[in-house]
């Protein structure tokens, strides 16, 4: 009876109870890491760039926007092998030309 029971208790540890038991322990541990680097702060960019791409209508912005996602990509895969402050002036450019497409959509909405 007892080596039931325990065979019993390591079940429960590996499978909880119950679904809702699983869903607790997923939900408490952190999926995402937090940014502390500019590789997670450039993939950051690239990765609502691209999701802002997608949203657009087909046309000259969409290209635009693309083209800045790109070069979020690529900031993030150079800053991935080193940290660099040489890449603040592309994230610049990048950000304004950012902006532009945005500027421009609101213009036409």
């Amino acid at each position: 009876m007892v080596k039931v029971l325990a065979k019993l208790a390591l079940w429960r540890t590996i499978l909880p109870a119950s679904p809702a038991g699983a869903l607790k322990q997923t939900a408490s541990a952190q999926r995402w890491k937090h940014m502390s680097d500019a590789y997670d702060y450039f993939k950051a960019h690239a990765i609502a760039a691209t999701q802002r791409a997608r949203a657009l209508p087909c046309g000259r912005d969409k290209q635009k926007q693309r083209v800045v996602a790109r070069v979020y990509h690529l900031l993030a895969r150079e800053a991935a092998f080193a940290p660099n402050v040489h890449h603040l002036n592309e994230f610049r450019a990048a950000q304004r030309l950012e902006r532009q497409v945005d500027s421009r959509s609101q213009e036409l909405a």
